[in-house]
């Protein structure tokens, strides 16, 4: 096993794909390629879980102010009949 950290270089908020490669160049054949999702943004989310209640609150990183106008919408996730919204809310 081998674990590196690395620093994304990106410096502007928007949403990324990261992707890597155990050889050089990509190649397809007798490697190891990996993917992730990335979103760079100023916010934060804190998540409290108590039981099946979850509280999420939404900060600004560099004021740990919270967010004004932000809203936190759930999701469940079924990627046979499609993801749906279930439920929103927007700051009060």
């Amino acid at each position: 096993m081998h674990k590196t950290y690395v620093v994304p270089p990106m410096k502007k908020s928007g949403a990324y794909i990261v992707a890597a490669s155990a050889r050089p160049g990509f190649p397809k054949a007798d490697n190891r390629l990996l993917g992730l999702h990335m979103t760079v943004s100023d916010l934060v989310l804190v998540t409290r879980l108590e039981g099946s209640e979850a509280e999420v609150t939404v900060l600004s990183g560099s004021s740990g102010k919270p967010a004004a106008g932000a809203e936190v919408m759930l999701y469940r996730f079924d990627w046979q009949k499609r993801h749906q919204r279930i439920g929103s809310k927007a700051e009060r």
